[in-house]
């Protein structure tokens, strides 16, 4: 990886090379072996999840957007299994949850779902939600 980004190593992976060798270490028994290299897959994985554009992605790397998806659910399902990265998301603390609940964006939720109470009886078909009566 440092031959293709040279002195930018750590600006286009947003780590040290150390580090992201480790990562790759880590990831490497849990990631399948057909096709692209460990190495490759954590790249792809970390250019999306840092923000990258799939399109901008495969223009860069000359790659199908089925090839990057891949790649980017092979590192994340290694990631989830790996106990060597010891991830916690702390779900049980529903403080955090709450928190972030009250400053987030409204939902996508349509308005009429949104002003139903919580003893209003939903139509077991969907379809009739937006028929009008």
């Amino acid at each position: 990886m440092r031959a293709r980004y040279g002195n930018h190593f750590e600006r286009a992976m947003r780590m040290s090379e150390d580090v992201f060798y480790g990562l790759v270490g880590v990831l490497r028994p849990r990631l399948p072996r057909r096709g692209f290299s460990a190495e490759v897959r954590t790249a792809l994985a970390l250019h999306y999840l840092g923000g990258g554009s799939y399109v901008d992605i495969c223009a860069a790397f000359g790659l199908h957007s089925v090839t990057i998806h891949r790649a980017l659910w092979d590192v994340v399902d290694a990631v989830n299994c790996s106990p060597g990265l010891a991830l916690d998301f702390q779900l049980a603390d529903c403080s955090r949850r709450q928190a972030y609940g009250a400053n987030s964006r409204p939902s996508a939720t349509p308005r009429s779902a949104m002003s139903l109470g919580p003893s209003t009886v939903l139509p077991s078909n969907k379809n009739s939600l937006y028929q009008r009566t």
